[in-house]
This record gives C-alpha cells, sequence and structure tokens, in this order.
C-alpha cells in the first residue's frame, strides 16, 4: 500500500467520483451538503481528505479539530477495496500523523432489531480492532441511535460533541452553538 491523503477541495479532476463515493456510502439523513463540506474544509479546524493508493482512489475521511481532540466526522473505504486492510492503514497513518490527540467518532448503536444489525456488529469489530473503545455514551439523531467510541479513556460529554459540530461551521454559528446541546446518555 501506498496511501497518499489529498485535500478534497484541490482534486477536481475527480470530483465526480468522490462526491458519488460519499453520497454511496453514508445515508442521506447522515450527510452534509457537499459542497459545504468542501467549503468547510477550507477552515483550519476540518480536514477533507480523498485517499488514494497510487491512482486509485481508495476512499475519503472528514475530519474535525480541536485542542488535542479529533472527531472522525466520516470515514469510508471504497466498496471494491474493502476487507483489504485500507480502513485499517488509513486509521494508521491518522494517528501516526496526530499522535497527541484523541480520535472520536460515532457509530450506528448495535440493537438486534436494526435491520444492518450485521454490518454495524461489523464496523464496530474494525473500530475496536483499531484501538478504539466504547465511552458508553449514546445520542439520538433523526430517529436513529448512535454510539460514541474513542481511541482513549476520555471524559466524553456533550459540550465536547456540541463543540466538535461547531467547528464545521463559520465563526458566528460557531458562537451559537455554545448554547445548543447534544442530548447524550449512558448505554445500558
Amino acid at each position: 500500500m501506498n496511501l497518499k491523503f489529498k485535500n478534497v477541495y484541490e482534486d477536481n479532476e475527480n470530483i465526480t467520483q468522490i462526491e458519488q463515493l460519499y453520497e454511496e456510502s453514508f445515508p442521506e439523513y447522515e450527510r452534509f451538503d457537499f459542497n459545504f463540506l468542501q467549503k468547510a474544509s477550507k477552515r483550519k479546524d476540518n480536514k477533507f481528505w480523498v485517499i488514494y493508493d497510487d491512482n486509485n482512489l481508495i476512499g475519503l475521511t472528514y475530519l474535525t479539530f480541536d485542542k488535542n481532540m479529533i472527531f472522525i466526522l466520516y470515514l469510508t473505504v471504497d466498496s471494491q477495496y474493502r476487507n483489504k486492510g485500507y480502513g485499517s492503514e488509513i486509521l494508521n497513518l491518522l494517528k501516526e500523523k496526530y499522535k497527541n490527540y484523541h480520535f472520536i467518532l460515532d457509530i450506528e448503536a448495535v440493537k438486534k432489531d436494526s435491520k444492518n444489525y450485521h454490518q454495524r456488529v461489523i464496523r464496530k469489530k474494525f473500530y475496536e480492532k483499531n484501538d478504539f473503545i466504547s465511552t458508553n455514551l449514546g445520542m439520538s439523531y433523526q430517529g436513529e441511535e448512535y454510539e460514541y467510541l474513542c481511541t482513549s479513556n476520555m471524559n466524553i460529554n456533550d459540550k465536547i460533541i456540541t463543540k466538535l459540530f461547531g467547528k464545521l461551521y463559520n465563526p458566528v454559528i460557531q458562537f451559537f452553538t455554545k448554547f445548543y446541546r447534544f442530548d447524550l446518555y449512558q448505554i445500558r
């Protein structure tokens, strides 16, 4: 593997393919507008990368930074390259590049009655294999439940999550996110 990260807004020749990968990888209710993400990634607190192995588009990731924390908003590997070690290698490169940071992400909660239960189990095992641990915190969003995972035993709370999501927006909206809180709860 010879993975290279490239800013999405610098990759105009493959932008249609990148947007298609984004739209195929995440349900509509979980997606921000693609153009919004491109613009927001030009600010210092956000990175929207497309990942290549040589000239092959492998995947993409969107990161939001705050102090010593990184929220992985999106991470996907193109379906034709899954189960070949690319996801783990991407995470290893990110953890190496940002070794003084704690990583946080959310996944769909593993619930036996969910339509994609098997996929959720596999996803959680993948992150656990890559040194993510459960925070035992969850959140509901648009009728779906999510679980937060991180790379250390840090004390995650709604203020931290709100602040990280606020980094997606311009400074004026970031200010107003100080008054909003995600409704986090303990997972049983």
